[in-house]
């Protein structure tokens, strides 16, 4: 199995408002725009509830804002 998933949509509010990406247990999330304290901590609380197949420990979330 690939341990990479190249790339999903980050919705927040029915708004795409950025991309994801995993490799392995790393979930790398890039904002589109900046994201409120609020919106950052949401996304953190469902990257750690992604079902992903024999994961083991927690997902370890990386932000990149180039923006």
């Amino acid at each position: 199995m690939d341990p990479r998933v190249w790339p999903g949509g980050l919705l927040i509010k029915g708004e795409v408002a950025g991309t994801w990406r995993r490799a392995d247990t790393t979930m790398t999330v890039q904002p589109w725009r900046r994201l409120s304290p609020a919106e950052r901590d949401a996304v953190a609380a469902e990257v750690q509830t992604l079902p992903i197949p024999g994961m083991r420990g927690r997902i370890v979330l990386r932000w990149d804002d180039r923006s």
